[in-house]
């Protein structure tokens, strides 16, 4: 027992000190290139390289990280400076670094659904995350962040970008970090980037069980102000089904409202709303259901065991199909699952395969979200 503990320590004393060969090797590579090539031809490699790294970054973007680079180089590397100087320094850029990877892909998003669209799809990942959280802080923060890529997805100055990022972060940490444990501990890192990407990363809260909520009737969907606040109905929604994919609460969405637009424009809307209320209700009802199901089993089982669920699943319900039938439902089940059931999944591909999995599956004489 006391060898292997030996041998434990040894090998952790072995790889700690690897940890510091390698810190410092890194070191006197960067300020070796640095002193012997100069600032301006280290800046433009750097330039080369950061452009590679960080393929979907802006230009702007881009100069900024390499000003950091260079501005550590300058302070860490003369003769005499303390070896700690370029670790210290280091963290701050991988900060900043790690800010613009995560800004780049929100505003990849935000550019592709638009304004109103983000806001509704930040509402989705709040309430999914946080089900303690109220409508209101929701709502809020959702805007909030979505006013902020509003102003900072074509600003020039990564300064105002950084800046706006994490004063988003404090308001999410005033808001949530007493109302929900796991937000709290995101909240608790005093380096504030990092607390956004704890809270970026967190996964989908438990479903938990709520009661029931109160639905408009359908004689009051047509009148002025009878139709639900934006997004209160999907905020319930979502707080109930937290492992259901964002994608299909935006098919649903579009399709409740065209639903509502039909009826109330119809010679007889009661009659309207009689017939495929009860229809949409039905539907919608199955596909949180089973959206939630599978994307919780995808998410706690590891992907073999996960794919041989789904041909149980497919073998129970389809006795007659073929084996060949079977492994293709299976693989275009589990194809869409390994896709569109992760936080920040492709939102319009994720929509499409819904509708045409939807529309082969439907039993209505109307199919509601094709």
């Amino acid at each position: 027992m006391k060898t292997a503990a030996l041998t434990i320590l040894l090998l952790t004393l072995i790889s700690s000190r690897a940890l510091e060969r390698g810190r410092d090797y890194m070191r006197e590579k960067v300020c070796q290139e640095f002193n012997s090539i100069g600032k301006e031809r280290f800046r433009a490699g750097a330039i080369i390289a950061s452009s590679r790294k960080y393929s979907n970054a802006t230009l702007e973007e881009i100069l900024n990280i390499v000003e950091e680079m260079v501005s550590i180089s300058e302070k860490c590397c003369p003769e005499g400076t303390d070896p700690d100087c370029y670790e210290n320094e280091k963290r701050n850029q991988k900060s900043l670094a790690m800010l613009t990877h995560m800004s780049n892909k929100a505003c990849s998003r935000y550019n592709l659904l638009g304004g109103e669209k983000t806001t509704f799809s930040y509402v989705i990942q709040l309430a999914q995350k946080s089900t303690n959280a109220s409508l209101e802080d929701v709502q809020t923060l959702a805007r909030d962040a979505s006013e902020v890529l509003s102003r900072t997805c074509n600003a020039t100055a990564n300064d105002n970008v950084q800046r706006e990022f994490l004063e988003h972060t404090a308001k999410i940490c005033s808001r949530l970090a007493t109302k929900d444990e796991r937000f709290g501990d995101c909240c608790t890192d005093t380096n504030t980037t990092k607390a956004y990407f704890c809270i970026y990363s967190l996964p989908w809260a438990k479903s938990p069980d709520l009661p029931d909520f109160h639905k408009p009737k359908s004689e009051d969907l047509c009148r002025e102000g009878g139709y639900p606040e934006p997004y209160s109905y999907m905020y319930e929604i979502a707080r109930r089904y937290t492992y259901v994919p964002e994608a299909l609460f935006l098919a649903i969405r579009k399709t409740s409202r065209n639903i509502v637009a039909s009826c109330c424009s119809d010679v007889d809307p009661k009659a309207c709303f009689g017939v495929k209320r009860p229809q949409m209700e039905e539907q919608i009802n199955d596909l949180l259901t089973k959206g939630n199901e599978l994307c919780w089993e995808y998410t706690h089982l590891p992907f073999l065991e996960f794919k041989t669920k789904l041909r149980e699943t497919y073998s129970k319900s389809l006795p007659e199909a073929t084996e060949e039938v079977l492994s293709g439902l299976v693989e275009e089940r589990a194809s869409f699952a390994s896709t569109c059931c992760l936080l920040n999944a492709p939102p319009v591909y994720c929509v499409l395969k819904i509708k045409t999995g939807v529309s082969q599956t439907c039993s209505h004489s109307v199919c509601l979200l094709h």
